[in-house]
């Protein structure tokens, strides 16, 4: 599963710094139902790298990839979760 952080870094790689920091309000706000939330000191003004870092470290490699799919989908980033969810799904098999 090595390569989940890279798909990660990828897709965190897409997005522009404004949905940046709205992926990084999703981790710090406690709206994820069943995954416990990122404390704000720890990725506010992190970098992409970083936030892949906690978001492995904090819920595993395939929920780090459930959780970011379910932020892009919250955020209206329908494409770039379908496409993390594919890529994520064709190096399990």
């Amino acid at each position: 599963m090595a390569h989940v952080p890279v798909l990660l870094l990828d897709t965190l790689e897409e997005l522009v710094d404004k949905e940046l920091r709205t992926f990084q309000w999703f981790l710090y706000s406690n709206v994820l139902e069943g995954f416990p939330h990122i404390p704000k000191s720890r990725v506010d003004g992190v970098d992409r790298p970083g936030i892949v870092d906690h978001l492995v470290q904090t819920y595993g490699y395939d929920d780090a990839v459930s959780v970011t799919v379910d932020i892009l989908t919250r955020m209206k980033l329908k494409l770039w979760a379908e496409k993390l969810k594919k890529k994520y799904d064709e190096g399990k098999t």
